[in-house]
């Protein structure tokens, strides 16, 4: 029963709920219910070491008594060491093996603590101050450590679950609400492509740039209603509807757009969500390249680090304060990121240096939307 109310309160003090995340003091510190679920478990632990001390007759009382509250301190101690380890391992670490050992280092050092401060209390309250006595303690310690942390894993990963099938809901009803806007603001792509290909016709063929933006922007909405009902697309795919977009924008700026691409042959690969690189790059040209009469480079790469895709885009310039329209899309695809990919899923805008901004994508590898 305290094994198990301990294992709560361990999971309550640092586990975000659902679309809710823990504040600073609640993941290093704790919360008011975690350490009574401490106090709880630990307390019923050396309550039972006391009794069991009674019933053989200890002659020592004043000393057991310390010596049992000094061995359940070092295991509140340990396990919140283990607690915080575990904590940054979930959050640093995203392949299965890098956190098994990242938690059989936490564990290790939980143990290496308990250890160290159950030696000091057993070499401190003579007449216990002997290795077999304070070897016994130890292993009763560790062995109820053991199984805390197996309940603990236990809460978590049922946690993780209805939290995961919570954000599943959201993404559902979040999803329909798009579907209906879009219905709402939908325009007759056949009326479009026909006034697209009008105006192309009314362009004479000797004016090839005027001609060449219609077909670019034909191809542009082409895309876009093409992959209207996809969840997510191949960023392969994505940089096809990004090099469209540049080529447009080129017949606009001309030389003063220049562009670089970096993009490994695995991160063509990943799925991300259509036309998330396009609204970076897009961002990138208007407050980068367009506001200056010189233009500048806009720099896109991509790569795989582990389990999760890099997408870096940069331009010259600096964040300015008053870009309300990109804070707005910004928000809008962390929202829409969180719901496909989960909370490892953002995007951050940085000012890198005196004349660099930096937008960078960070998408996990597994989508948690249903594809049907």
């Amino acid at each position: 029963m305290s094994t198990t109310a301990s294992a709560n309160g361990l999971l309550g003090g640092f586990e975000e709920s659902a679309g809710k995340r823990a504040t600073w003091s609640e993941r290093w510190i704790g919360g008011r219910v975690y350490w009574l679920c401490q106090l709880a478990g630990w307390g019923t632990l050396v309550a039972t070491w006391t009794v069991i001390s009674f019933d053989f007759g200890v002659v020592h009382v004043k000393a057991m008594i310390i010596r049992h509250l000094g061995f359940g301190l070092a295991g509140v101690m340990a396990s919140h060491l283990l607690r915080i380890g575990i904590w940054i391992v979930r959050e640093r670490f995203h392949t299965w093996w890098s956190r098994g050992l990242g938690v059989a280092v936490a564990l290790a050092g939980a143990s290496a603590a308990m250890l160290g401060m159950g030696a000091v209390v057993a070499w401190l309250v003579p007449p216990f101050n002997n290795p077999g006595t304070y070897l016994m303690r130890f292993i009763q310690v560790a062995t109820f450590l053991m199984p805390w942390v197996g309940f603990y894993f236990a809460l978590t990963n049922l946690r993780n679950a209805q939290r995961e099938q919570f954000a599943r809901v959201r993404l559902d009803a979040a999803l329909k609400e798009a579907e209906v806007r879009a219905l709402k603001a939908q325009l007759n792509p056949h009326f479009l492509f026909n006034c697209l290909n009008s105006l192309r016709a009314l362009v004479p063929i000797e004016q090839t740039r005027p001609r060449e933006a219609i077909t670019l922007l034909a191809d542009l909405l082409r895309a876009a209603l093409t992959v209207n009902e996809r969840v997510a697309i191949t960023l392969r795919e994505e940089m096809e509807t990004v090099g469209t977009y540049l080529a447009l924008e080129r017949i606009r700026f001309e030389d003063r757009l220049r562009v670089t691409c970096e993009i490994t042959p695995e991160a063509r690969e990943r799925e991300v969500p259509p036309f998330l690189v396009q609204m970076l790059v897009e961002n990138a040209v208007k407050h980068g390249i367009a506001v200056r009469e010189a233009g500048g480079v806009v720099e896109i790469s991509a790569e795989v680090r582990g389990e999760l895709l890099h997408v870096r885009v940069s331009n010259p310039g600096r964040i300015a304060v008053s870009t309300d329209s990109t804070g707005l899309g910004l928000t809008n695809v962390r929202t829409r990121l969180r719901h496909l990919f989960g909370p490892e899923a953002g995007v951050t805008l940085t000012q890198a240096g005196d004349d660099q901004v930096v937008a960078k994508a960070v998408i996990p590898g597994r989508l948690m939307a249903a594809r049907a």
